[in-house]
């Protein structure tokens, strides 16, 4: 499976890409939502998308309804990465179509978990 990863802080993206990479999957990083829709638009085989909510450039909401709106981006799921469970950002994600969400901290195998219920279904 190939999973783009976008995600500002270099710690947590580097965590995330040695976790996945662990469970054999194929990882592409993207440091704001701007480097990811352009990685997007490069690569049409992506398969799920992780992304931080709030980062800098371009946050995750605005990188999650560019690709809603793109009728070649849109059948990708998205999952959120946050800090938070609830709020305006998440609600905004929720309606905005993203298919999960990932709490930080979180745990390896509940991450990968997540990811193969989303993309299997």
């Amino acid at each position: 499976m190939k999973i783009l990863v976008v995600e500002d802080a270099e710690s947590i993206r580097v965590l995330i890409t040695i976790y996945l990479n662990d469970s054999g999957h194929e990882i592409i990083e993207a440091r704001d939502g701007k480097q990811g829709l352009k990685i997007l638009n490069e690569n049409h085989d992506i398969d799920v998308i992780l992304s931080d909510i709030h980062m800098p450039v371009m946050d995750g909401i605005e990188m999650l309804n560019n690709i809603k709106a793109d009728n070649k981006l849109n059948k990708i799921p998205v999952i959120m990465i946050t800090t938070e469970t609830s709020g305006a950002a998440v609600d905004a994600c929720r309606e905005g179509g993203a298919k999960g969400f990932v709490v930080k901290p979180f745990e390896q195998d509940k991450l990968v978990q997540l990811i193969e219920r989303v993309v299997g279904g």
